[in-house]
């Protein structure tokens, strides 16, 4: 019999407002277990919390009457598919296993029982670990698990997706410690990707003594190298201007021949395929770098057909919680233990830090603080270094807050100067909703509990287009979990 999986990160939300109580409920009940519970007092202020992704179960309180029902329904079609959702207040019967064929993990009638509901949320617990640990083990998952879910990284998931079902060679850039073989990885895992069942191979320069490059490029009789062992998959080769420029020849060569590349082994026994897909990775300016006589102009013209650029840490704040709680789930469980989260003063810390080693640096620190953290919840005190680092520096403003910058003469009318500051809140808070549904007027009208009709003539006024660039011209209506 498997053991208490320990607090979790829990959402608990309600559908109508006359499911209140039932909400204040939840909530006590199982801050009183440990857990760490987040509330949201709306269905559409749930729908963009629900964004974040740093949740492990959501608690819905459903009040009696099929318009509760239909609600919860159409709401479980948006939540991510490893999050598992209890009902809080549905009967037994048809209603119950219609909203479980929908999505639901459980139902449960009010009144509930706290030992119920505890019950309840741990099987859930266990249900969204086990799926997560699978998860881990598929390389074919969204970048933004891995990566983080600002606006930047969902452009870089959108490249991926354009070059993953093409041969051609593909330029990930970015800082040390950025995340480029986890993007050259989703290059190549990626569903529509033409090579995602053939090997996937990292060949770190900087981490070739320059003695046996040749062996370890090309193989021996002994052991094959990076380019036989990549022959039908992908060779993600980081570093590339640490390639020393006869090399880097003949890797154009290879790249020019295609389908029916081949290397001939270091110490001549035989010549071998190397039919591959390259993905490139550097840190730097690469047109530099052929100024300087490090990279061969041909290669740059090769490699440089599809770039993706990886902004560093320090320039997306928004992913910085999303990491730090898969970073968390990994350590912790590696240690044997459940760590439910991180406190919102632990947060604020790591997002005055800088970041200078990237997700790297923040591995380091996640897995610190998993060690040292007592209970179930990281607090400042076990970020010990960086909160020393950090002090003084200003607080960034909350994820899932709304930043209003205005500027306004003194000299105005008060009335004059609170119509101006509406409009600013109003305008940045619809551009907000658009960015969190990724240019669905529906989904944001509803975000904004206002009709769509409504959100479109305010967004006509305001100058505002329907869609954001690279956005679905039209409102699809949101799929099904099953």
């Amino acid at each position: 019999m498997m053991g208490d999986p320990g607090g979790g990160r829990l959402l608990v939300s309600l559908t109508e407002p006359a499911a209140e109580p039932m909400r204040a409920a939840c909530v006590a009940l199982l801050q009183s277990a440990n857990h760490l519970v987040h509330s949201s007092t709306s269905l559409d202020a749930a729908v963009a919390d629900l964004a974040s992704a740093s949740y492990e179960v959501a608690i819905f309180a459903v009040p009696e009457g099929r318009a509760g029902h239909r609600a919860v329904a159409s709401l479980l079609g948006w939540l991510p598919d490893l999050m598992p959702v209890v009902l809080v207040g549905v009967p037994a019967g048809p209603v119950a296993r219609g909203l479980i064929l929908a999505g639901a993990c459980l139902t449960l009638e009010w009144p509930v029982h706290a030992e119920q509901l505890e019950r309840a949320v741990a099987r859930a617990l266990r249900y969204c670990r086990a799926l997560r640990r699978e998860a881990r083990l598929e390389p074919d998952k969204p970048l933004s698990l891995l990566l983080g879910v600002s606006d930047e990284i969902r452009e870089i998931e959108k490249l991926v997706a354009r070059a993953a079902p093409t041969h051609s060679p593909v330029l990930v850039i970015g800082e040390p410690g950025s995340g480029k073989h986890i993007v050259a990885h989703g290059l190549h895992a990626q569903s529509r990707a033409p090579r995602r069942e053939g090997p996937f191979i990292r060949c770190l320069l900087s981490g070739i003594d320059p003695s046996s490059l040749q062996e370890d490029l090309y193989g021996t009789a002994a052991r094959p190298g990076v380019f036989e062992r990549a022959n039908g998959g992908t060779l993600f080769m980081e570093d590339i201007t640490l390639l020393p420029l006869p090399e880097q020849a003949r890797l154009v060569d290879l790249l020019a021949r295609g389908a029916g590349a081949a290397v001939t082994r270091a110490d001549g026994s035989a010549t071998v395929p190397a039919d591959l897909r390259l993905v490139a990775g550097a840190a730097g300016d690469l047109e530099e770098s052929t100024r300087q006589g490090r990279l061969l102009q041909d290669l740059l013209y090769r490699v440089n057909v599809l770039p993706i650029r990886i902004p560093p840490l320090r320039q997306r704040l928004p992913d910085i919680p999303a990491l730090a709680v898969a970073l968390l789930d990994r350590y912790s469980a590696r240690l044997g233990r459940t760590i439910a989260g991180l406190s919102p003063r632990a947060t604020a810390i790591l997002q005055r830090y800088s970041w200078p080693g990237n997700i790297r640096e923040l591995e380091e620190h996640i897995e610190r603080a998993a060690r040292r953290a007592p209970g179930a919840i990281v607090e400042p005190e076990d970020l010990a270094e960086l909160a020393h680092m950090t002090a003084g520096r200003p607080e960034a403003a909350p994820i899932g807050t709304i930043d209003v910058q205005l500027s306004i003469a003194e000299s105005l009318p008060l009335a004059e100067i609170t119509r101006r500051a509406a409009v600013a809140a109003e305008l940045a808070a619809i551009r907000r909703a658009l960015k969190i549904t990724d240019g669905n007027v529906t989904r944001a009208a509803r975000l904004l509990a206002v009709s769509r009709i409504h959100l479109q003539k305010r967004m006509k006024k305001l100058g505002l287009r329907s869609s954001p660039p690279n956005a679905p011209a039209s409102d699809p209506e949101p799929r099904s979990r099953r």
